[in-house]
């Protein structure tokens, strides 16, 4: 089973070792030694010149109590880090929980706006009907006295019809009574004889 290491993780465990052995720079004896993941995740240069501070030289000496302290200042500025990272985790969170908030309230409001709208949909529509049954109950009286009234029309059509039909007949009976009176009085047949054939002649 093959292991691999990030190059941090390497590095953190020479430093380590450098702090345990108590070893430090010669010319560096009032400085600490730099954290190595804080030096070489920014660039390869940062990692040459950290490998160059920390490389061992003949003329180094121990400094227990310098190690000491550079642990002791390189712990808390990890501390200081770490709560800085939280505080953005923190920060991100606070964010997300606002906008989420705001997401929540926006479909809440969009809810109640669709409610309205559906019930001012819902009112014009019921307001629709009411008016259509309106105009349907007058169209259907309109309808029924529009039908009385064509009905009424085609009885007074037919009793003119009528009316004519006889009226014509009796004037054809006046027009041959007349022709028949002249002829008989042509032959010499008296008027009375004549007007009384006449007045027959309409009442039957």
């Amino acid at each position: 089973m093959t292991v691999v290491l990030s190059l941090e993780t390497v590095l953190s465990s020479i430093w380590m070792i450098r702090l345990l052995q108590g070893r430090s720079c010669s010319n560096c004896s009032t400085l600490r030694p730099v954290c190595p993941i804080r030096e070489t995740s920014r660039s390869p240069r940062s990692l040459v010149c950290w490998r160059m501070r920390n490389s061992p030289r003949k003329d180094s000496s121990l400094r227990p109590d310098l190690a000491s302290n550079n642990m002791r200042i390189d712990w808390l500025q990890m501390q200081n880090e770490i709560d800085h990272v939280r505080r953005e985790a923190d920060d991100n969170k606070e964010e997300a929980d606002r906008v989420r908030a705001a997401l929540s309230t926006r479909d809440l409001t969009q809810s109640e706006q669709m409610d309205a709208r559906v019930v001012e949909a819902d009112g014009r529509t019921k307001a629709s009907e009411e008016k259509f049954a309106k105009l349907k109950g007058v169209y259907e009286k309109f309808r029924a006295e529009h039908l009385a009234a064509l009905q009424k029309l085609g009885d007074l059509q037919r009793e003119w019809r009528e009316w004519r039909r006889r009226e014509w007949i009796e004037r054809r009976r006046i027009e041959e009574y007349r022709g028949n009176w002249k002829r008989q009085r042509d032959n010499g047949a008296s008027t009375e004889t004549g007007w009384i054939h006449l007045q027959q002649g309409r009442t039957s």
